[in-house]
């Protein structure tokens, strides 16, 4: 007789697994087909925003332009010397050939051997994508070259731009 209730138990227990089991593969596969399909883009509920490790910080958020073909954000110095900005790009593929056509701010707006950027002080750089770029939700990845101009050492620091191109 106890053998009877225990093949009951087990029973039962098993057909609770089956049942929840199968009602939560289910919601997963449902879950799973609208993130497929874009109805659930989490890319577009994420705010903008522009970042850097040390060396560089942004400032605020980008502006992403895809009637222009640009991307316009600001930088502030915070590398503790003066630095001259080399180049800025865009490695990732929602904008190629990129290349940087104005760079604002003392030691930012050429290229040359000048007075630098110094610490704390702040600039805007303008990428513009040559083979356009497409609207919408975007992630770019973006590198900017410097030199420290007290040690004369070239570096270079790898950021992320994300926002929406209007």
């Amino acid at each position: 007789m106890r053998g009877v209730d225990m093949f009951r138990k087990g029973q039962a227990a098993l057909e609770f697994l089956m049942t929840y089991g199968w009602a939560i593969l289910v919601v997963i596969a449902g879950i799973s087909a609208l993130s497929y399909f874009g109805i659930l883009d989490m890319g577009s509920v994420l705010p903008a925003r522009c970042s850097f490790p040390a060396g560089i910080d942004c400032v605020g958020t980008a502006v992403i332009d895809a009637d222009t073909n640009t991307v316009l954000f600001e930088i502030q110095n915070v590398y503790g010397l003066p630095i001259n900005i080399t180049t800025a790009s865009i490695t990732s593929n929602e904008c190629g050939s990129p290349i940087l056509t104005s760079c604002s701010g003392d030691g930012c707006s050429d290229f040359s051997q000048n007075s630098g950027f110094e610490n704390y002080e702040h600039g805007l750089i303008k990428i513009v994508c040559s083979n356009g770029m497409d609207a919408g939700r975007v992630n770019l990845a973006v590198k900017i070259n410097y030199k420290d101009i007290t040690n004369n050492v070239s570096l270079a620091t790898k950021g992320s731009i994300r926002g929406n191109a209007n």
